[in-house]
């Protein structure tokens, strides 16, 4: 899958032309706060040490157990120029977020 996932973004999802997705994601507040507190252990990390953080911590439980291949190689800015639309909306107890991308 990683294969082909970087063969999609080498060629700017060419193959792919017409695609649009719209979604919602409503992610409960747990949720958030574990991201937040990932963030800011990682943030402290590489301003005291040059060694990665560990994959252990708030985040860990979101991993799937397969075994490591390859990673697809894709950055932010090469999806981010298909983003068409994104709101964040507060709800009680959850934060909702609608996005389009459309290639």
């Amino acid at each position: 899958m990683p294969d082909i996932i970087n063969k999609l973004v080498a060629n700017d999802f060419a193959a792919l032309k017409g695609l649009t997705i719209n979604g919602r994601v409503p992610v409960q507040d747990q949720v958030i706060n574990e991201l937040i507190a990932e963030f800011l252990t990682r943030g402290q990390a590489s301003q005291t040490s040059t060694q990665p953080p560990s994959n252990g911590g708030a985040a860990a439980s979101y991993q799937t157990d397969s075994p490591p291949t390859s990673k697809p190689n894709i950055t932010m800015s090469d999806a981010i120029k298909f983003l068409k639309k994104a709101e964040v909306k507060a709800d009680a107890g959850k934060v909702i977020l609608d996005f389009e991308i459309a290639i």
